[in-house]
């Protein structure tokens, strides 16, 4: 998840909480959302929800697999 997400000023605060709540439990690793861009064209799948959430995007990856 994008790094972003946690500091710009577009994201509320209750988001971020709300995120922090479903994701409880889940190993989430924050990276610069530039990154995170490189990493979309060698994933397996996208899945778009029309979230408008700035730096809401999550990359999944399956239990055991090695980094994108």
């Amino acid at each position: 998840m994008a790094e972003e997400f946690n500091s710009h000023a577009h994201v509320p605060v209750q988001m971020r909480e709300d995120y922090k709540r479903v994701l409880q439990g889940i190993p989430v690793v924050y990276e610069h959302h530039e990154d995170l861009k490189l990493r979309v064209p060698k994933a397996i799948g996208l899945i778009r929800t029309a979230d408008k959430t700035w730096y809401g995007n999550v990359i999944l990856e399956a239990a055991g697999s090695e980094a994108l």
